[in-house]
């Protein structure tokens, strides 16, 4: 039996053992994790957040920084829209962003939702979002700290939507061509720079443990396999190419340069890159420069900086070279160029004047966006103009190299089709300068009535300046989707061509039309162009269709068709699939499914000509019982500073909410509320003690009922006293005192105690204010309680000294130093001492500590800096019920603002407080358990006298009975 006991004993300990260790393992991944996450390297820190949000599934704070590394990592960012999602579902407004502790998402979750629906083109969700955040926002502006939330940021988000859906209205032409598996590869390759005459290229690679510069020369019309010249450039790899010189000599670099940023320049030598020489002062500042290029004559740099005085956070700015190796005065390019939002990237045409550049200002769709402005006569710079979609995207669209005069730029893309990450491509701008020369031919081609066999449909890409076929798509064998229509209706081609044999890849953009072309070996051409086209008639209360019953019927009138065929979908996933042969009265009759169904109905003729009209059903089905919870209830103030509860309830959606309030058994006040959202929030001011009666009918007039009671308990006016008499210690003065001369140089802590009393008496400042920081100091020098009752028994004498002597037996039940003074100030009613003997004890213990000046003055130090009116705030918007020292700690704790040892801080400053004003404002329930150890103790010594008597009773009997028995 025994050996069981221990054995799960044993077996209950290791459990506990392993659970404790799993939760220290949990916490040192997600700072290892949160460590790479505040640095900015996602792609580190998204690994790890994933494994643990795989073993703790609930928490909305992991979610929301997976979501977050996804919207930062190039190719991921559509993963980011489900985590986001799902976070946003949880929100606080008391965000701690570094501790695993945290399972809420921030606020500003919300917002980065409406950029990740941004980037991924969801721009109608995107506007969403960005609403609801600025809603959610200004309904608890008192939360939030000044300065903490941009509202024209927001506002310039909005309007970037519209400029999306604009720039989507017309797309450009353009014809762009990989470069092929020489230069490309399956990592990422970006930041492509080209010679004047095209023949020199340098640029950036992600490799799979470093980013590495790479050099490739175009021989024969083909470009070299490309040399990684990092050793030649005596580099590390936090560095990036940002431009080449017309001749192709110099080499324009970022560096890194531990997170300060700077441009450097290689020049090439016989065919060896020199060693990278940082630029001079008038560029290189103790700002960060982001990129440099220069013009075509070699004789002006443009370079982005974010140092002070620009118009925005980067600007771009231009030097004038002064000698081969030095450049001049900067100038910033001004507000025509630069706005108060990001510009980068600046690249000057071949001609010397065109500007390219990137800016997140403008008239831009989403991040950054390319544009180009014109060098006007007077030598000022025409307004920019966005290169246009889909060369701009509501994505980040940053590096655009130009060559040439005719539109021909270097960009890289991610695509679907590519040889790895971002590729580099050459594209055909034909808005810059000149017009299309794109012909896009569409020949359908069909044979006569005997037979019937449809031959493909195929569209021939031409450039018409060469007369060349570029490529030729087959929509039936490549089933990829070719065609987007504008909102204005027309017909534009954004096609992204999967590898051929040869290596080429070509993504082409441009508006066409399609001519049809008939062969016939019969006349019979023109009576099939005359046959009238297939038509579908459908009613306009049938289009879309709510409904509460699973049962849909859908009439339709059908004429010239040969087969009909019904696609159905539910929540965009194809469910089935139905042919018929029509009649003119076609009635369809549909089992829906909970939630969006999509019905689409596709009439064909025997020319395969084809209508085609959309049916969306929504299915919500009748239910039996009404949806209402009660969430959470949290007690804070109004704008008027009274005490406010605060309701949360998950309520069903299209329903009515009836609030009763019943104080002392009457109902004194009834509410209704139409509810809208899931969420409902219910404010009562708190003056009296009341029963809150929540009474929800549904739609179909199902009912469900809760109570919610609400206690009010004032705060203690002493605790409110206490809280004053701390705000209004004077600590400027008092850190002017400890940064004198004779604080730094005092001897000893006595003779420190004995000159900051001296300093305090000649600045005027209270006596009793250095009194309560003393106590706190000499409660936070040693945290070793066993070790602080010791030193307090060596220096005590008379009745302190027999308290702490009763103490000492006990000291296991004393787990902080603060217990301890406690314990002496609960007895002084039953001894011969007061506070002021206690406070004398405490100076004299601090007197007599071995801790050095330096750590008592920041020791101090550390305690004055705790902001005492923040503390009053939050407690009055937290808690309510706060009568002791107990509930106010447990008050500040639960606000979860302040680490371990700040609340240390605080406590013992409170304390300290509490002795040298002589108030008592301990728990009651501290002196029922003093009482308890003392009558304990008492009883104890009664068992030991009673045990004693009895065992010399006993000895007495037994030394009777042997007498008798000699006798």
């Amino acid at each position: 039996m025994k050996k069981q006991i221990v054995f799960i004993v044993i077996t209950i300990l290791s459990i506990s053992n392993v659970f404790s260790q799993s939760s220290y393992e949990k916490q040192e991944m997600f700072l290892d994790a949160n460590s790479w996450f505040s640095y900015e390297d996602y792609k580190e820190a998204l690994p790890i957040f994933l494994r643990l949000e795989k073993v703790d599934t609930a928490n909305y704070n992991l979610m929301y920084k997976i979501a977050y590394c996804y919207l930062h990592i190039q190719g991921q960012k559509s993963k980011a829209i489900s985590y986001f999602e799902k976070a946003t579902q949880n929100i606080t407004t008391n965000y701690k962003k570094n501790t695993y502790s945290e399972k809420q998402a921030p606020r500003e979750a919300l917002f980065y939702l409406g950029n990740a629906y941004l980037v991924n083109n969801r721009i109608n969700d995107a506007v969403d979002a960005y609403t609801r955040f600025e809603k959610l926002v200004s309904k608890s502006k008192r939360f939030i700290q000044k300065g903490a939330y941009d509202t024209a940021y927001l506002s310039h988000q909005l309007k970037v939507c519209k400029n999306a859906i604009a720039f989507q209205h017309k797309p450009i032409n353009f014809i762009a061509q990989n470069l092929g598996n020489k230069l490309n590869s399956r990592f990422n390759e970006f930041n492509a720079v080209v010679s004047g005459d095209g023949k020199s290229m340098a640029f950036t690679s992600s490799l799979q443990f470093y980013d590495a510069i790479f050099y490739s020369k175009k021989v024969n019309g083909k470009w070299s396999s490309p040399i990684n010249i990092m050793g030649q450039l005596k580099l590390d790899d936090k560095c990036s190419t940002t431009g080449m010189s017309y001749d192709g000599t110099e080499l324009y670099i970022y560096n890194d340069d531990n997170f300060d940023g700077n441009i450097y320049v290689s020049k090439l030598k016989n065919n060896i890159w020199g060693k990278a020489v940082k630029l001079g002062d008038n560029i290189n500042t103790k700002y960060w420069e982001a990129h440099a290029s220069v013009s075509p004559d070699n004789k002006t740099l443009f370079f982005v900086s974010n140092r002070k005085n620009g118009i925005g956070d980067l600007d771009i700015y231009m030097s004038k070279r002064t000698s081969d190796t030095t450049w001049g005065k900067p100038q910033n390019l001004g507000s025509t160029i630069n706005t108060k939002w990001n510009e980068n990237t600046p690249f000057l045409s071949s001609n010397g004047r065109i500007l390219f550049f990137s800016s997140e200002g403008h008239t831009s769709m989403g991040g950054y966006d390319i544009f180009y402005s014109v060098l006007n006569k007077d030598g000022s710079w025409s307004k920019p103009v966005n290169v246009g979609y889909p060369v701009n995207t509501t994505d980040d669209d940053i590096f655009l190299v130009p060559y040439k005069n005719d539109g021909f730029i270097y960009c890289s893309r991610f695509l679907k089709r590519g040889f790895g990450q971002q590729d580099i491509y050459k594209y055909h701008l034909f808005n810059i300068p000149r017009h299309s020369s794109l012909k896009v031919e569409g020949v359908l081609t069909m044979d006569n009535k005997s037979n019937r066999n449809k031959e493909s449909f195929i569209i021939n890409i031409i450039n018409k300046s060469t007369l060349d076929t570029i490529i030729t798509l087959n929509p039936d064998k490549d089933k990829v989707k070719y065609q987007t229509v504008a909102p204005s209706g027309e017909n534009h081609l954004i096609y992204e061509s999967h590898i051929t044999k040869d290596n080429k890849q070509y993504y082409i953009s441009s508006k066409y039309d399609i001519k049809e072309v008939f062969k016939s070996e019969t006349e019979q051409t023109d009576k099939l162009a005359r046959i009238q086209k297939p038509s579908i008639v459908l009613s306009e209360d049938q289009k879309i269709i709510n409904t509460n019953k699973d049962d849909v019927n859908i009439k339709l009138i059908l004429e010239n068709g040969d087969k009909l065929i019904v696609y159905t979908y539910h929540k965009s996933k194809l469910r089935d699939t139905e042919n018929f042969i029509p009649t003119k009265d076609f009635s369809y009759d549909y089992k829906a499914l909970k939630g969006k169904n999509r019905i689409i109905f596709v009439l064909v003729d025997s020319n395969n000509h084809r209508r085609v009209k959309e049916v969306l059903v929504n299915y919500s089905p009748k239910d039996s019982i009404a949806e209402l919870d009660i969430k959470d209830k949290q007690i804070a103030t109004n704008a008027d500073g009274e005490k406010i509860t605060i309701i949360k309830l998950k309520a069903e959606k299209e329903s009515t909410l009836t609030v009763e309030t019943i104080i002392d058994g009457e109902m004194i006040n009834t509410e209704e509320f139409e509810i809208k959202r899931k969420n409902f929030s219910y404010k009562y001011t708190l003056n009296k003690n009341a029963k809150l009666r929540f009474k929800l009918i549904d739609k179909y007039n199902n009912e469900k009922i809760k109570l919610v009671i609400i206690s009010y308990y004032p705060i203690s006016e002493n605790i409110t006293n206490i809280l004053s008499e701390v705000k209004a210690i004077e600590r400027e003065k008092i850190l002017s005192i400890l940064s004198s001369r004779e604080m730094q140089k005092a001897e000893s802590l006595s003779k420190f105690i004995d000159t900051l009393y001296e300093k305090a008496l000649q600045e005027k400042t209270q006596n009793k204010q250095l009194q309560a920081l003393i106590i706190a100091l000499a409660l936070n020098i040693d945290s070793n309680t066993e070790n602080f009752i010791v030193d307090l028994l060596k220096i005590s004498d008379g009745d302190l000294k027999l308290v702490l002597e009763q103490i000492s037996k006990h000291k296991v039940n004393y787990k902080t130093n603060i217990d301890v003074i406690n314990q002496l100030i609960l007895q002084k009613s039953k001894y011969n001492y007061s506070n002021k003997d206690i406070v004398l004890l405490l100076e004299n213990y601090l007197r007599k500590s071995d801790i050095s000046i330096q750590k008592a003055i920041n020791l101090i130090k550390q305690i004055l800096q705790i902001d005492i009116a923040e503390i009053i705030e939050k407690i009055n918007s937290i808690n309510a019920n706060i009568n002791n020292i107990d509930d106010l700690m447990k008050a500040i704790k639960n606000s979860e603002i302040y680490s371990r040892s700040e609340l240390q801080l605080i406590n013992s400053l409170l304390q300290a407080k509490l002795i040298v004003s002589d108030t008592s404002l301990r728990s009651s329930n501290d002196q029922i358990v003093i009482e308890t150890k003392q009558q304990s103790e008492t009883e104890s010594k009664f068992k030991l006298f009673y045990i004693l008597i009895g065992f010399i009773l006993a000895f007495g009997l037994i030394l009777l009975l042997n007498r008798r028995k000699r006798q």
